[in-house]
């Protein structure tokens, strides 16, 4: 139950709960044809910046993309790749360990291929650790992406990111979830999982999950770890 995280993870844009505007400013440039090629998404841990990158990666290759509703097909054989993380153009680099100019080189060397379906997507997660020189060996390809190439920067602290990088990326900026998005995802997960619980100890959940979706995910799920009850009390 610790992965609880993991197992309900957003995997089309209308599992996210919360994050509206970014989610739409994203799937409204999908239905126009006007996606940009740089982004940058910003906001504190555990509020979906990765997850909604992903989703952007499968609508940007979805085989049957809905252009009315702005919402992948999650069954296509790019979608599920990408679902499992087997997608070959779908390419995640943690800056928090990778985040030297020797990483940015190899990088730009990939960039350089096209992609083997529509799009390839770069997402740089904890941006803000890219050294100085490496975070400025970057700024060529954010500006001047090749085709069919896109680059997602995901930070949760922006301010430490170059102005350089902020004047050449879309900012889209990710909000701590309000109480009733928290409790209405709990419950749905509480409910798939056919568990009860106490409304004091949701509530507690909720609070110090201090807005964080995958905080209050991975909290119920050690809750739910320590016990085979179908009813979680305080007790308990």
């Amino acid at each position: 139950m610790s992965t609880l995280y993991r197992l309900y993870r957003p995997q089309v844009f209308s599992d996210f709960v919360g994050q509206e505007t970014s989610r739409q400013i994203l799937q409204n440039a999908l239905i126009a044809g006007r996606t940009v090629n740089s982004y940058l998404f910003t906001g504190p841990r555990g509020t979906g910046k990765t997850s909604l990158a992903r989703v952007f990666a499968k609508a940007l290759n979805c085989q049957q993309f809905d252009t009315e509703t702005g919402e992948v097909c999650n069954t296509c054989a790019n979608c599920q790749a990408i679902t499992q993380g087997s997608f070959v153009d779908l390419i995640e680099i943690d800056a928090a360990s990778n985040r030297g100019i020797d990483e940015i080189r190899n990088l730009r060397e990939s960039v350089r291929y096209a992609p083997s379906h529509n799009a390839k997507v770069f997402i740089i997660d904890e941006a803000h650790m890219l050294t100085k020189d490496a975070s400025n060996a970057l700024l060529k390809t954010l500006e001047e992406p090749p085709r069919g190439v896109y680059l997602i920067l995901v930070t949760t602290d922006a301010e430490k990111l170059l102005p350089t990088i902020h004047s050449r990326v879309q900012k889209l900026p990710f909000y701590p979830l309000s109480y009733p998005q928290l409790k209405q995802k709990l419950r749905h997960i509480l409910e798939t999982e056919g568990v009860t619980m106490d409304e004091a100890v949701l509530e507690s959940i909720i609070v110090l999950a201090e807005g964080g979706a995958r905080n209050a995910e991975s909290i119920l799920g050690q809750l739910l770890s320590t016990t085979d009850e179908t009813h979680i009390t305080e007790e308990i």
